[in-house]
């Protein structure tokens, strides 16, 4: 499971996640992961979502967290974006700050997704994260991503959430659906890396394969490189933004 903190919240970065709205099962597994496995290394974790599951939330293949590790994520649920906001601007007033705080599904807290709304919230979450890292300094903590985000719409508008991303954070990786079987979503997280990812027949669990210099680890199936969608990469001056391109 270290691959998943090396892709997602390696270093002291404010991360996106980006997807079509399909995706989003994936996506909340993937956070899901990347809180137990943090808090089993580096300290504690809040993953904030929209609402309470209605099932538990996908694992990778052939993995499963230590209880102990899940008793040191807080799960809270924010109906709307006033809660959010608050959650936010007070955080500062507590003694005890998470080493990391995700939120899964910012498209939820935006009024239609409107780009004032999404860049407003990015503002706040940018802060936060900014204020998170002045303090573990002054700690010496460990670096890890102190904020995490995802954010799910319609394929159709992710380019141009994506541009907005990009200007408060200092990653942003964007799931691509697989244009040879679109039940698979791929990642590129380095210039020879890759992710890929589905969800397994049996609903519970997520088949995940990392492909780097020619080399492939595998929860599940093995990746072939060939059906693998190309992506470019868009350099700026907070990191980098995961577009679609071509295919290899």
């Amino acid at each position: 499971m270290e691959w998943i903190e090396e892709i997602f919240a390696e270093g002291d970065s404010f991360v996106a996640l980006l997807a079509p709205s399909e995706g989003a099962e994936i996506v909340t597994g993937l956070l899901f992961s990347l809180g137990a496995h943090i808090s089993g290394k580096r300290g504690c974790v809040t993953l904030i979502e929209p609402q309470p599951p209605v099932k538990a939330p996908l694992l990778p293949s052939g993995w499963q967290p230590h209880v102990n590790n899940l008793r040191r994520v807080e799960f809270l649920y924010m109906s709307d974006r006033r809660e959010l906001v608050t959650f936010v601007t007070t955080l500062h007033a507590l003694g005890a700050v998470p080493d990391c705080i995700m939120v899964d599904g910012l498209n939820n807290y935006v009024s239609d997704n409107e780009n004032c709304n999404v860049a407003a919230m990015l503002a706040l979450l940018e802060d936060l994260s900014q204020w998170i890292r002045t303090k573990r300094k002054q700690e010496n903590a460990i670096p890890v991503a102190p904020v995490v985000v995802s954010f799910m719409g319609p394929p159709e508008h992710l380019d141009q959430t994506a541009s907005i991303l990009t200007l408060y954070t200092d990653q942003v990786w964007r799931l691509l659906v697989d244009r040879d079987d679109p039940s698979w979503f791929n990642l590129k997280y380095s210039e020879n890396g890759r992710l890929r990812v589905r969800v397994n027949d049996d609903g519970t669990t997520f088949d995940w394969s990392k492909w780097k210099n020619g080399t492939t680890t595998d929860g599940n199936e093995s990746l072939e490189s060939e059906s693998v969608q190309e992506v470019t990469i868009t350099v700026n001056k907070r990191g980098t933004i995961m577009e679609g391109g071509g295919e290899k």
